[in-house]
């Protein structure tokens, strides 16, 4: 289930937030979707990343980019603090770029 109900956050085109977290019981997410891209980027420590079927190790400097509609969710490596940034940006935000060519 999405847990992104509040319309109006997508009133500017996208939403940013930064999360320093080591109550890992308050933070590991459940399986989840949203109907919006999600760019994670991993400042610190490690956290196993879920997306769909399958399990990914992330680490410091990583950036995670799950489509919209993906199944996914976080559980950490360890318990210490995890500073994390994330970013929702709505389809018609970033359709223009998928549709460009790379050279």
């Amino acid at each position: 289930m999405s847990h992104l109900y509040n319309d109006t956050l997508w009133d500017y085109g996208f939403h940013a937030e930064f999360s320093e977290n080591d109550l890992w019981k308050h933070s590991i997410t459940r399986n989840h979707f949203h109907n919006v891209y999600e760019l994670y980027y991993l400042v610190e420590n490690e956290v196993i990343y879920f997306i769909e079927e399958k399990a990914y190790l992330v680490k410091p400097g990583m950036v995670v980019v799950i489509p919209p509609n993906c199944k996914h969710s976080t559980f950490p490596v360890n318990n210490d603090i995890r500073k994390r940034y994330l970013i929702y940006l709505p389809e018609y935000f970033v359709e223009d770029f998928l549709k460009e060519e790379i050279i």
